[in-house]
This record gives C-alpha cells, structure tokens and sequence, in this order.
C-alpha cells in the first residue's frame, strides 16, 4: 500500500469517527446495531452449541420501533459534507504551512 493510499484511510477513518462521534443520532444508531449484532452473535454461539436455552431479560431502554429512522441519503450527505470540510481545512493548513516555510527564507 502506498503512502498516499494509507494518509487516504487514515483521513477517511478519521472523519467517520468524528461523524459517528459528535452526531447523536447516528452514534444512537451504531450503538443499538452493534448491540444487536453482538446479541445475535451470542444467540448464535448458545444455538449451536446445542446446550439449553436460557430466558432473555427483557431489554431495557427503548423500543427500536421509537428511535427515528436516519435514512442513508441524508447520512450519506453529512458524511460527504464533513470530507469536504475536512478537505478544505487540510488545504487550508497545507496553503499556511508552505506560505510560512517561503517567509522563512
């Protein structure tokens, strides 16, 4: 892989993690999947290995039926706006970091 392509990922990585981080609902919506995959993965392991089953407590919190629903296309916007941002910011510092290194010599 090449530097570029690594520098690439990184910034892509970075810019989910502050999306999932600093916006409630899907930071909301990641949770209550990663909850369900990790039930599904333990109702999985239960199955087969065949042992017996043991009741579920109910789920505290709230139903999936109330949480609102964030569709793709507008969680696909906020993504590509928060790149964009990213993107200009780093043109930005790069535009600042090579106009001080000129005034230095």
């Amino acid at each position: 892989m090449s530097k570029t392509a690594g520098a690439l990922l990184l910034v892509l990585g970075l810019a989910v993690g502050l999306w999932l981080g600093f916006n409630p609902k899907a930071h909301q919506e990641t949770v209550r999947d990663w909850d369900w995959a990790s039930a599904a993965v333990a109702h999985a392991r239960v199955t087969s290995a065949g042992g017996p089953l043991v009741p579920q407590p109910p789920l505290v919190g709230t139903r999936p039926g109330s949480l609102p629903r964030v569709s793709t296309s507008a969680a696909w916007k906020e993504i590509a706006a928060v790149s964009e941002t990213l993107w200009h910011s780093v043109q930005g510092l790069w535009v600042r970091v090579t106009a001080s290194i000129a005034n230095t010599r």
